[in-house]
């Protein structure tokens, strides 16, 4: 029968009675939390697509030093636009934080960098928001034209290959950006983003259409409730997890009033070796049924690179693959 979280404090608590059961909760959590990252177990594997909308075009008002877009020309926009970015006149791509009805404005997360004036204009999906529980990708490739994308790289590999962000096309890198802002207020006849602080990938280069990429990606360690049981294989077995628990309570030295008779760091150190022997069984099991030691290929993948774009491009070649 699957032992919840909230017997397996319980049971520390037996052992453990100077412990104050909050405390024993949050170690619970804490050694969770360790164990999930541990390894890439089976049950932290989460089946995702990417996904981008058709651009919109047409001209807007922008103002330099300003982040705020007047939709006064023929650039229509809906509360559904916002988290997606705003290019005008061939510039960077900037987040929309918030749309407005009235009068219809777009407010963006940094200034306008262009000229001012009524400019040629753009709505596209040049960043990818990730999921609440995202933790990290596995895989993501393009099942069209039957590549991988490239998810290892930053802001800076990009601005040594396009700085100026003009590359349009199929996408093939998703490299990191910063999370989205918090604490953005809403005006009044406003939509404001709903998503703050959570991770961003920025799409390169920069598609103009309505596509998909299937990935795999490795979510978060999830808050456990006290009625929850723990996911398989981690609670197949919960010995590993008790001695952590014991180990937590032998370095614990107790309270200025009471101290704790099981303080003792060797004690510590014998639990945690045998909670992390344990856990080592546990891989065991789940690398039978999801393989990740042995690795078939190397992480250099083939991208669309044309002679042109490479002529009129410092990419860095070979090398430029690995990590």
């Amino acid at each position: 029968m699957p032992i919840t979280v909230d017997q397996v404090w319980r049971r520390i608590k037996l052992e453990a009675p100077l412990v104050p059961s909050l405390l024993l909760q949050e170690w619970v959590q804490d050694e969770f939390a360790f164990a999930h990252d541990y390894r890439l177990w089976g049950y932290s594997r989460i089946e995702g697509a990417i996904t981008t909308a058709a651009a919109k075009s047409g001209t807007a008002t922008v103002t330099l030093g300003s982040n705020v877009v007047l939709l006064n020309g023929s650039l229509t926009a809906a509360a559904s636009d916002v988290g997606r970015q705003f290019r005008g006149a061939g510039q960077l791509p900037i987040g929309i934080l918030g749309y407005t009805t009235s009068p219809p404005s777009l407010r963006l997360e940094t200034a306008y960098t262009g000229n001012s004036g009524l400019q040629t204009s753009d709505i596209v999906d040049a960043w990818i928001t990730m999921a609440p529980d995202f933790q990290e990708f596995i895989a993501v490739w393009d099942a069209t034209n039957d590549f991988d994308l490239y998810f290892w790289a930053t802001e800076q590999d990009l601005n040594r290959l396009d700085p100026g962000r003009t590359s349009t096309g199929q996408p093939y890198v998703l490299a990191s950006r910063s999370a989205w802002p918090a604490g953005i207020t809403a005006g009044l006849n406003e939509t404001v983003i709903a998503t703050p602080n959570q991770v961003r990938y920025e799409l390169w280069p920069t598609t103009t259409t309505a596509r998909g990429y299937p990935m795999l990606y490795k979510k978060r360690p999830p808050r456990l409730q006290l009625s929850d049981t723990l996911p398989e294989p981690l609670g197949s077995r919960i010995d590993w997890l008790l001695s952590l628990l014991l180990a937590r309570a032998c370095r614990w030295p107790g309270t200025e009033k009471r101290r704790n008779p099981l303080y003792s760091l060797p004690s510590a150190q014998d639990h945690q070796k045998r909670g992390i022997e344990k856990l080592a069984h546990l891989e065991l099991t789940d690398e039978d049924r999801y393989p990740t030691w042995y690795q078939t290929r190397t992480r250099h993948y083939s991208y669309p690179l044309d002679s042109a774009f490479m002529q009129s491009h410092d990419y860095a070649g070979g090398s430029y693959g690995y990590r």
